[in-house]
């Protein structure tokens, strides 16, 4: 979980403003929350930017300002932390930090996502798991078969992958006609052009940085604190009432 927290030291600020000491630790908790709030929308719309979001209002949640600065708390937190708990949250934070992930089981594969026709048929709501395409095994330790033209083919050493048969479906009478192949550029190796990969089974995977979470957050604070600040600390020294 990525979290930033911001808070402030505000003892030579009462020193220099004697005679609004009250005011002054309300003004600074109200310019950290706005600091947060605005911290907190710099780093959704980076999210929306470099990802191709369809959950819009999961990774829009994920980023989060908990607990909020109060006058006797002057520190805001502002997190990765998406609806269904810190287990989820290495959705998005592990792409903080630029690194390989690999199984976490001994010799297992990992499976990737290769193409948008693992959302949900609607291009909306969760990202299919492979468990979620319902497979049944039909050659023993080989080859499972789903609903929706979807099958998967593993292979002894743990590779292979989860695909799908697109198009129109081949009668018996046109059962040759309908299968259109293609040449791979980079191998040369014919595959079937109706059929997509979903996911691929593979050791490891890159993962790159793109999150940018500590950079865009900071940036955002050290951008709009001071004018913040200024705005609550001027407006709490009109508003306050001296010699109570």
């Amino acid at each position: 979980m990525s979290i930033i927290r911001v808070d402030a030291d505000i003892a030579q600020v009462m020193r220099a403003f004697e005679g609004f000491e009250d005011q002054i630790p309300f003004a600074v908790s109200k310019a950290i929350n706005r600091v947060a709030v605005d911290a907190q929308k710099a780093q959704v719309a980076h999210q929306r930017a470099i990802f191709t979001v369809r959950r819009t209002a999961w990774v829009d949640k994920a980023v989060k300002v908990k607990p909020f600065a109060t006058k006797t708390r002057l520190q805001a937190t502002i997190s990765i932390d998406p609806p269904g708990g810190k287990k989820r949250a290495d959705i998005l934070s592990k792409f903080e930090a630029a690194g390989v992930k690999r199984s976490t089981k001994a010799g297992g594969r990992l499976a990737v996502s290769e193409s948008r026709i693992s959302r949900s048929d609607n291009g909306g709501g969760r990202q299919k798991r492979p468990r979620d395409f319902k497979l049944v095994e039909v050659v023993p330790g080989t080859i499972y078969r789903g609903p929706g033209r979807v099958f998967m083919i593993r292979q002894p050493d743990g590779t292979g992958g989860i695909f799908k048969r697109v198009g129109k479906k081949a009668t018996k009478k046109r059962a040759g006609a309908g299968r259109r192949l293609v040449s791979d550029i980079g191998s040369r190796m014919v595959r079937d052009a109706n059929v997509v990969t979903l996911y691929r089974f593979t050791p490891s995977a890159k993962i790159d940085n793109r999150l940018h979470f500590e950079a865009t957050v900071g940036g955002s604070i050290r951008a709009t604190f001071l004018r913040h600040f200024e705005a609550e600390l001027t407006e709490a020294i009109r508003t306050a009432k001296v010699g109570r």
